[in-house]
């Protein structure tokens, strides 16, 4: 296999440091609350040196949207990997404190979801192949007669906990965002996690 250049090297790392800041920026920030040189500068570069690794924000959207889901699938669906309660490990971590207080580090579903209902038309593509990788990863541990029920309710089970960590982050500082977390826990581990 041929060796890539330093310089090669070099530049995909950058990129990879671009598309890193830029995922947590957008679900941090949703995708119109952020511009190209805040990304840049938070990635520690200029503007300027955008244009070597993306044509255009869309651009940037697109492939942030596969880093992220790459990133959501490391630290939630691998806990469900990794755990013999699947899927209450998921369920458990997804409906967190940490997770409703860390959108940056969180599931793209939930950060971006409501934003992405108004999206133009490639970013909802984007989004959209990034949230069913998110429910392919997880159908095999759930519940249900064929794959197609499982991918049903995996679909379900992802697309009702973001609405509910996205409410519970609009109520964090409350006793209720506790609460509402708390109950959904106890409601998505009765009707999803295998007993």
């Amino acid at each position: 296999m041929p060796r890539k250049s330093p310089a090669t090297s070099k530049s995909e790392k950058t990129r990879q440091r671009i598309l890193s800041v830029a995922a947590a920026a957008y679900r941090e920030c949703g995708v119109e609350g952020i511009g190209v040189r805040e990304i840049m500068e938070r990635a520690g570069l200029t503007q300027g040196g955008f244009y070597s690794h993306f044509t255009d924000k869309q651009a940037l959207f697109r492939e942030a949207c596969g880093h992220a889901i790459g990133q959501t699938a490391a630290r939630f669906v691998v806990t469900v990997d990794d755990s013999v309660q699947q899927p209450q490990s998921f369920i458990d971590l997804y409906l967190s404190a940490w997770h409703r207080d860390n959108p940056q580090e969180g599931c793209f579903v939930a950060a971006l979801g409501s934003e992405m209902a108004r999206a133009d038309f490639d970013q909802r593509l984007a989004f959209g192949r990034g949230a069913s990788e998110t429910v392919i990863r997880l159908t095999p541990y759930m519940e249900g007669a064929d794959a197609s029920e499982r991918s049903r309710r995996a679909a379900l089970m992802v697309s009702a906990m973001a609405g509910v960590l996205t409410v519970a982050r609009t109520l964090a500082g409350t006793p209720m965002s506790d609460g509402l977390l708390a109950d959904a826990r106890r409601f998505f581990l009765d009707s999803f996690a295998r007993q």
